[in-house]
């Protein structure tokens, strides 16, 4: 068999599950970018199934984790939607990798927003998560900071960077990083000290109407962590989050009003 055929025999093992170490020896840079019939290469098979570190790290190129199928989703984003960054030499994640749109144009992920839905930034070096990352928009208008937030894993995040401005961060439709979070259960991830009266009131939801406390007290499980949190702020302060949210915090517990 001829490199291109043996690279389809390879797509089709990763598939069912039966690729090996043999075969992983084998494989050469023409066999990594033989497509399947939807358009997928082998490497982008071994990304999304977490085989990239059976293969010879040096055919792990910077033009290797740029290759994009036929629909604009790379290599990278493969690895980071499947949670396997780390499987990529650090050398190679680079800031404008993270960057990087994908070309399907009904959502426009970069890198980084695939790391952040699949709750895995803390498998990106630090210091290239920025404020400015954080912000970067998918053609939704999404930030990667609402991926992060709908994913559960703001605490992925240096505190220092979950900053009041970046919690009232909009996206298109008009949700809230802060709502984001507050829908998927997540409000006890912020610092209670962000969380103020002001901020729960604000209507944050992509509806305009309904506010980020509104939205909180949908979420009973992620109330009862945050008044924990927030149990040994000031009583005039705790007494504030209960006009809020509509309850009383007197005692350590919400009862609705």
């Amino acid at each position: 068999m001829n490199e291109t055929n043996d690279g389809l025999a390879v797509i089709k093992a990763v598939r069912d599950g039966k690729l090996d170490k043999s075969m992983a020896a084998k494989l050469t840079s023409v066999m990594l970018r033989q497509r399947d019939d939807e358009g997928r290469t082998l490497a982008h098979w071994l990304a999304s199934t977490g085989h990239l570190d059976q293969i010879d790290p040096a055919l792990i190129t910077p033009d290797l984790v740029r290759l994009c199928d036929d629909s604009g989703w790379t290599v990278a984003h493969a690895a980071a939607r499947a949670g396997h960054l780390d499987q990529i030499d650090p050398a190679l994640i680079t800031a404008d990798l993270l960057r990087l749109h994908d070309n399907r144009e009904q959502n426009g992920w970069t890198v980084a927003h695939a790391a952040a839905r699949a709750s895995h930034l803390d498998q990106i070096d630090p210091a290239l998560i920025t404020p400015d990352l954080l912000r970067l928009r998918d053609h939704r208008g999404l930030a990667v900071a609402h991926s992060a937030a709908r994913a559960g894993h703001l605490d992925q995040i240096d505190p220092a960077l979950i900053t009041p401005d970046l919690l009232e961060l909009r996206d298109n439709r008009g949700e809230t990083v802060a709502c984001t979070a507050a829908g998927n259960g997540h409000l006890d991830q912020i610092d209670p000290a962000l969380l103020t009266p002001e901020l729960l009131e604000l209507k944050g939801s992509a509806d305009g109407r309904t506010t980020i406390g509104e939205v909180a007290i949908r979420q009973r499980r992620q109330l009862s962590k945050l008044l924990h949190r927030i149990s040994n702020l000031a009583p005039d302060v705790q007494a504030a989050y209960g006009r809020v949210v509509g309850g009383n915090l007197a005692g350590g517990g919400l009862r609705q009003s």
